[in-house]
C-alpha cells in the first residue's frame, strides 16, 4: 500500500479530504509503535451553517447533523480499519467524538483530530481552535486512524501544515457567545489553552443550548468563518 492508494480508498469510503500524518512526535499517542495516521475529514452541510450563521444560534438540524457526521466518520474509519488490518497494518481507531479525563482534565481525547490532522496537511488550526481547511474552512468534522508502519511500505507523511492563514481576521472570536476565544493566532506547540477556554465554551453551550439537544454544539465561530463562507456552493 502507497500513499495513493490508501487516500484514494478513504475517499471512495466517503471522506471529503485525507491525508497521512507522521505522529510520532505527540508525546500521549495511546501505542507508541504506531507512528502514523490517516486524516480524514468529512465536508458539512453549508445550508446548515447558513441557518445558524444568519439566526446567530445553532438549530435542531446542526445538532443532528453533527451527531450523524460523528457516527458517518466512525464507520467510514471502521471499515478502511478493517481493509488495512487484512494488509498486515496494526491499525487503532480514534473516535470522531470522545472526550476522556487525563491528569484530572475531562476536555480531552484519546489523540487529537487537529494535531494529526495538520501534520497530515489538511489544514490549520484556527483563532476557534477549530481546523480550517482551504477547500470548505472550518465546515469539516474529521476522524484518525493510527496505524504501524509496515517496512518496504510505500505510505511516507504529507507535508505538514504549520503556519496559520487567518491574518488579522477574528470573525470567530467575535461571534464566540462564550467569550471563550482569545484571538491568538496559532503557532506549532502552542497550548490549546493559549487559544480558546474549553471549560467557559462547553458551560456556556450546556447552558444556553439544552433545548437544542443535552446542550453540546453551538458551531457559531464555524459559521461565521469568511473561509468556509467563500467556499459555499
Amino acid at each position: 500500500m502507497n500513499n495513493a492508494a490508501l487516500k484514494a480508498l478513504a475517499l471512495s469510503e466517503g471522506a471529503s479530504l485525507a491525508g497521512v500524518a507522521d505522529i510520532s512526535d505527540i508525546k500521549d499517542r495511546p501505542d507508541k509503535d504506531m507512528t502514523f495516521a490517516l486524516s480524514i475529514a468529512v465536508r458539512l452541510s453549508d445550508a446548515v451553517f447558513d441557518d445558524v450563521r444568519e439566526g446567530m444560534t445553532p438549530t435542531h438540524t446542526y445538532f443532528h447533523q453533527y451527531r450523524t457526521t460523528n457516527a458517518y466518520i466512525d464507520q467510514l474509519l471502521y471499515k478502511i480499519g478493517l481493509k488495512m488490518q487484512d494488509e498486515g497494518y496494526r491499525v487503532m481507531q480514534v473516535a470522531a467524538s470522545q472526550s476522556i479525563s487525563k491528569d484530572g482534565n475531562g476536555f480531552q481525547a484519546l489523540l487529537s483530530h487537529r494535531a494529526a490532522a495538520i501534520r497530515a496537511g489538511l489544514g490549520w488550526i484556527g483563532k476557534s481552535n477549530a481546523l480550517v481547511t482551504p477547500e470548505y474552512g472550518p465546515r469539516v468534522r474529521l476522524g484518525t486512524l493510527m496505524f504501524q508502519k509496515k517496512e518496504a511500505d510505500g505510505i511516507v507523511a504529507d507535508q505538514p501544515c504549520f503556519e496559520s492563514a487567518c491574518g488579522q481576521c477574528k470573525a470567530c472570536v467575535i461571534s464566540c457567545p462564550a467569550y471563550a476565544l482569545s484571538g491568538e493566532t496559532w503557532v506549532k506547540d502552542l497550548p490549546r489553552e493559549r487559544i480558546v477556554d474549553v471549560r467557559a465554551c462547553s458551560e456556556h453551550m450546556h447552558e444556553a443550548y439544552q433545548h437544542i439537544g443535552r446542550g453540546v454544539v453551538c458551531g457559531l465561530c464555524i459559521a461565521k468563518c469568511p473561509i468556509g463562507t467563500k467556499r459555499n456552493k
